[in-house]
């Protein structure tokens, strides 16, 4: 899957925002050896620490995210207003995508023209 993430050092007052390509199943500590700023200091999403030895479609590292160094930061993905809840793909191709859901009634399902 691909994400596009930002990194944040507030001690630095530094962001760089990075797009990753990693399976998964990748580990998490994989991926932060690879971003810049990181320098093998703990990291959040939010106020969740990332589990170096955790996979990233177990992680909160989700297309948008903001990666804090150092310490925990405000929750970037907060619910907006109008959204019901929302719809985390854990397996396949889109695993690690958010959907919001609006309220209502929502159809789930694989398209069988596209499988």
């Amino acid at each position: 899957m691909i994400l596009r993430l930002s990194v944040h050092d507030p001690d630095a007052g530094t962001r760089r925002d990075v797009e990753i390509s990693a399976a998964p199943e990748t580990e998490v500590g994989s991926v932060l050896d690879a971003l810049p700023l990181v320098d093998g200091r703990r990291c959040f999403v939010g106020d969740q620490p990332l589990d170096r030895a955790g996979s990233v479609a177990e992680s909160p590292l989700v297309h948008g995210a903001t990666i804090g160094i150092g310490a925990p930061g405000p929750w970037p993905r907060a619910v907006q207003r109008g959204v019901a809840g929302a719809l985390r793909v854990w397996d396949g191709h889109d695993a690690g995508l958010i959907v919001w859901l609006a309220p209502g009634r929502h159809l789930l399902g694989r398209d069988p023209a596209r499988s």
